[in-house]
């Protein structure tokens, strides 16, 4: 019999004892410090991105917005460097944004789930269609 692998191997088929061994894997790789460390940076930098790209700034003005160096800011998106909790406030407020993090006990295992939310003070008007830039990381991710 053969099954799916993981949410990130959808398409995958194999049999049924390497799948087992792969989600076994990857439930204990979910339990690791370094998982969410990295589920936080991509998402950061993701909704760092996307705002960027939604308001048309090149990193030099989203830096500026944000009061860093240009070259701090590209670190960051380029996970060059693990941004502290200040520096992703600052970020955050200087785009237009709102930081939050929410630790979300989820059965018995303890999962952090960043959010970056358009700030209420955000003067740009509200679009249909716009990207929603709540970003939950879930055990499932």
């Amino acid at each position: 019999m053969h099954r799916r692998v993981d949410r990130a191997f959808e398409s995958l088929v194999v049999d049924d004892d390497i799948a087992a061994e792969v989600n076994e894997q990857a439930r204990r790789l979910r339990e690791t410090p370094d998982y969410w460390l990295e589920s936080l940076r991509f998402n950061l930098k993701q909704a760092v991105a996307e705002r960027m790209r939604e308001m048309g700034w090149t990193n030099e003005e989203a830096a500026e917005r944000a009061g860093l160096k240009p070259s701090g800011l590209s670190k960051m998106l380029n996970n060059d460097t693990n941004p502290t909790l200040r520096t992703v406030a600052k970020i955050a407020v200087g785009l237009g944004l709102r930081p939050e993090l929410r630790l979300v006990c989820e059965g018995d295992a303890v999962v952090v789930r960043p959010a970056i939310e358009k700030s209420p003070n955000d003067v740009e008007t509200e679009r249909s269609g716009s990207p929603d830039y709540s970003l939950p990381v879930s055990a499932d991710d």
